[in-house]
C-alpha cells in the first residue's frame, strides 16, 4: 500500500508493517537545501530554539524553508515534527542520537527528535534557488511578521550603508 505522503514509498497494508530502521536514516541525511545534521539536543519549556512554525508540522522541507527564510543559523524538529529555529542551540545540552528516534510525521523514514528532544540542522550552506515559498500561505500571521520584521531590518541596514 502506498504512503499517504509519499506514494513513492510502500507503507505496509492491513495488518502488515513497513519497518524502518531510523539510525540508518539519520546518518544518511542528505541535505535538501543546504542543511547539515548537528545532532540531538534537549530542550525545556524555555525553549533552545525559540522561533516556532506551526505550518510546517511533520515536513522536512516547510521547516527548513522556514528557517531559512527566517534568516536562522538553526533549524529543528521535535516530537513527530514540531518545526523550531534560533540563532543559537544547546542551552540544555546535547545527548546522543539514540534519543532522538520519532519518526517524522510527514517523513517516516526521516527522524523528528523525540519528547523534548530536538533533531537540529545547521543551515550553513542554503541553495536560495531551492528556496520556494508563499509568504501568504506556508506561514501563520505571527511567523509572516517574524520574517517580514527581519526583512525590513535587513533593508535599513541596507540604505543606511548606502547613504554614507
Amino acid at each position: 500500500m502506498p504512503c499517504k505522503n509519499d506514494e513513492g514509498r510502500v507503507c505496509g497494508a492491513g495488518w502488515r508493517n513497513t519497518v524502518f530502521n531510523v539510525e540508518e536514516s539519520r546518518k544518511a541525511h542528505t541535505s535538501l537545501i543546504g542543511e547539515s545534521y548537528a545532532g540531538c539536543y534537549k530542550d525545556a519549556n524555555d525553549r533552545d530554539l525559540p522561533q516556532y512554525f506551526a505550518k510546517a508540522h511533520g515536513d522536512y522541507h516547510k521547516c527548513f524553508h522556514a528557517a531559512a527564510a527566517g534568516h536562522f543559523k538553526y533549524a529543528a524538529l521535535q516530537a513527530t515534527g514540531y518545526c523550531f529555529a534560533g540563532n543559537s542551540v544547546g542551552k540544555h545540552g546535547k545527548v546522543g542520537d539514540e534519543e532522538c528516534n520519532m519518526p517524522c510525521k510527514g517523513h517516516p523514514t526521516k527522524v523528528c527528535g523525540a519528547g523534548w528532544r530536538n533533531s537540529v540542522f545547521v543551515l550553513d550552506n542554503i541553495n536560495w534557488a531551492d528556496i520556494d515559498l508563499d509568504i501568504n500561505t506556508d506561514f501563520s500571521m505571527n511567523e509572516r511578521t517574524v520574517i517580514l520584521l527581519y526583512l525590513r531590518y535587513k533593508w535599513m541596514l541596507i540604505l543606511t550603508e548606502t547613504q554614507f
